[in-house]
């Protein structure tokens, strides 16, 4: 079951850094109606949240306050949708030297998807005023730009540079994508030794395919020493960050007994959540149904229910634990 996951198969813009992307209207404020606004957001009342936001943005003009007001009307969250009133105050915003706002830009504009089209000019423009403030994501997002030749000609030293730049700032997606430039041997001094440690160091800044990976790399014993314990402590994390070949081989790991004893409800949680999107989890989980098919009578819709909600919970404490804010 240790397979790579998808982001190592096939090189792709990471929908999920969009999500990380956009979250930078939420950046840190320096007026305390500003840390009210994202306490209501944190406790998901949108509608508060925008009302302070927009109430501090039309009477002191502050600056993070337009920034968190446009992320809400882009996201339609405690208002009517509008992104094209975002945009323009993304804009505005840029042109004052906002570093979020210019970082929120250029992932829009290098994705495309959520305003209809992609500009690699306006990307790139937006990314280098950003970049210039230390902006990790935006450093990333140039990376990826010179890795996938968008905009730009085609540089894997040029990428593996910005790439550090972002590891430095401990910036999680940099870091294992060094560890799969490394594993692939696209990179200097490259080795599964060093393409576990990256994997390491992004699972340890909250990156749950860094986590799958490093639990693989102990797993396996490529890369680090053969150590089941530790394998599973890390295919845990993964699983609770909703990574789901982790979730099938956690699954895989309790079904066997692989460096513990068996524990068949366990190994049916896991396969179940992992069973969607993992077809080999799938057919594990229907071998075991049909050796104890109490516990799939036990497993009712409200148990399944109270999986679920403990993974996302897990993902939204991790993430104030961390001081981020994501669209949910």
């Amino acid at each position: 079951m240790n397979q790579e996951p998808a982001t190592n198969k096939k090189f792709q813009f990471n929908k999920r850094l969009m999500a990380a992307c956009c979250a930078l209207f939420l950046s840190a404020a320096h007026a305390a109606n500003i840390d009210d606004a994202r306490a209501a957001y944190n406790r998901d009342d949108y509608s508060s949240a925008y009302s302070l936001a927009s109430t501090l943005a039309k009477q002191a003009n502050d600056p993070d306050a337009r920034n968190m007001l446009a992320g809400l009307l882009f996201t339609g969250k405690g208002h009517t949708r509008d992104v094209n009133a975002a945009l323009n105050l993304w804009t505005d915003l840029a042109q004052q030297n906002h570093a979020a706002a210019q970082a929120t830009l250029g992932a829009l504009y290098l994705d495309g998807q959520a305003i209809g089209a992609a500009d690699y000019v306006k990307a790139k423009h937006y990314l280098e005023l950003s970049a210039a403030h230390e902006n990790p994501t935006s450093i990333y997002n140039l990376g990826f730009m010179y890795e996938s030749g968008l905009g730009v000609s085609k540089s894997i030293p040029q990428a593996v540079e910005y790439y550090k730049k972002s590891a430095q700032l401990n910036y999680s997606k940099a870091l294992f994508r060094l560890g799969s430039l490394s594993a692939n041997h696209l990179i200097a001094d490259a080795s599964p030794e060093s393409a576990c440690q990256y994997y390491e160091k992004a699972a340890k800044a909250g990156l749950g395919e860094g986590a799958f990976l490093t639990g693989k790399c102990f797993a396996t014993g490529v890369g680090m020493p053969k150590n089941l314990p530790m394998a599973t402590q890390w295919y845990t994390e993964a699983a609770m960050l909703d990574v789901p070949q982790a979730q099938a081989n956690l699954g895989y790991i309790f079904e066997k007994g692989l460096g513990q004893a068996v524990n068949l409800p366990e190994a049916y949680k896991w396969y179940w959540l992992a069973s969607a999107r993992v077809p080999e989890a799938a057919k594990r989980l229907g071998i075991i149904e049909k050796k104890m098919p109490a516990l799939s009578d036990a497993a009712d819709e409200q148990t399944k229910a109270a999986w679920r909600k403990q993974i996302q919970t897990f993902i939204k404490d991790d993430n104030n634990r961390r001081g981020l804010m994501i669209n949910k």
